[in-house]
């Protein structure tokens, strides 16, 4: 491969342009998901356990609920809510993150479905209450991905179910129904 093509600046939104699949970034973008002393990657641990209680409260959480949450990362928030006895299952396009959130669910004798997968591509039909992304995922996403994404989401809910997100924008398509802060309905309109 040209040192000089390796050197040039990714075009705005290319898919194949990801710190999160590259075998050099992604362990250091790890070890700051892990980091408790900053919101470099992930939250940290206080931060995110105000908003796992958050969300566990708004989406009406409870034990056997399906959980789908997408860009899982390490697993850190998906380990909070199973351990609140929902059933989760994590989509990352990180190798490295889904083996480090498997080992640790290992460890912890937590039952979490890990999968690989980039989270812009169809993940189920019907077959969960709730999904969840967080850490402003949803904002790197260009306005044909969100599109795309968002179809997939409300298609992986059950009829009824939520999507709970955070972003650094307020605006949203304007087909769909906000309901509070973040949460949407798993329905649209026809």
């Amino acid at each position: 491969m040209n040192l000089f093509n390796l050197l040039q600046k990714p075009q705005l939104y290319e898919r194949d342009a990801s710190i999160w699949t590259d075998k050099f970034i992604n362990p250091q973008m790890n070890e700051a998901h892990l980091n408790p002393t900053n919101d470099a990657a992930s939250y940290r641990p206080e931060r995110r356990e105000k908003i796992c209680s958050y969300l566990i409260s708004k989406l009406n959480l409870n034990k056997g609920t399906k959980l789908l949450d997408l860009g899982c990362g390490p697993g850190l928030y998906a380990q909070r809510f199973a351990q609140a006895g929902v059933s989760v299952t994590g989509i990352d396009m990180s190798e490295y993150s889904i083996n480090y959130a498997r080992s640790q669910a290992e460890k912890s004798g937590l039952e979490i479905t890990y999968i690989l997968q980039d989270y812009r591509e169809p993940f189920g039909v019907n077959g969960f209450d709730a999904v969840v992304i967080i850490s402003e995922d949803y904002g790197v996403l260009s306005y044909a991905d969100r599109l795309k994404f968002l179809g997939n989401v409300f298609s992986s809910l059950r009829p009824g179910g939520k999507f709970a997100f955070d972003v650094a924008s307020s605006e949203l398509p304007t087909n769909l129904k906000v309901r509070g802060f973040g949460l949407l309905e798993a329905s649209l309109p026809d």
